[in-house]
């Protein structure tokens, strides 16, 4: 049996023009074999990048200028889990966990874990609200 995170050679063609397509014209990275639950939303998704080893769960909505990665190369990425809502210009590094329902306010950096249903916000980002459920 083949390896089989290496993609066949007859979808070479095909990969390279969805990378043409999303990072020239569209202006924004996310790879076919990152990890991506049902009903992701990408609003204005210019400037968006996101690392082939992140995992993001169902429901989740990204916006322009977000970054979900990792700190140094071949290190940790985020779980971004269900329904999280992540601001514009965001940036999330290293192996952290983004808890569910939670909300990333726009221009944070996240580089710890954020508990499920609370709102984040600032450099560094830290808790400044709980979601009432």
């Amino acid at each position: 049996m083949g390896d089989n995170t290496r993609p066949r050679k007859i979808s070479l063609p095909f990969i390279a023009i969805y990378r043409i397509i999303s990072e020239i014209v569209f202006g924004f990275e996310l790879r076919p074999k990152t990890f991506i639950g049902p009903g992701l939303t990408i609003y204005h998704g210019f400037g968006l990048v996101v690392n082939d080893h992140s995992v993001i769960g169902s429901g989740v909505i990204l916006r322009n200028g977000v970054v979900i990665g990792n700190k140094v190369p071949g290190g940790p990425c985020p779980t971004i889990e269900d329904g999280v809502e992540i601001g514009a210009n965001a940036v999330i590094i290293g192996g952290v966990r983004i808890g569910r329902n939670s909300k990333i306010g726009a221009g944070s950096v996240v580089t710890k874990d954020v508990a499920a249903e609370s709102v984040v916000a600032g450099n560094p980002a830290r808790e400044v609200a709980r979601i009432a459920t």
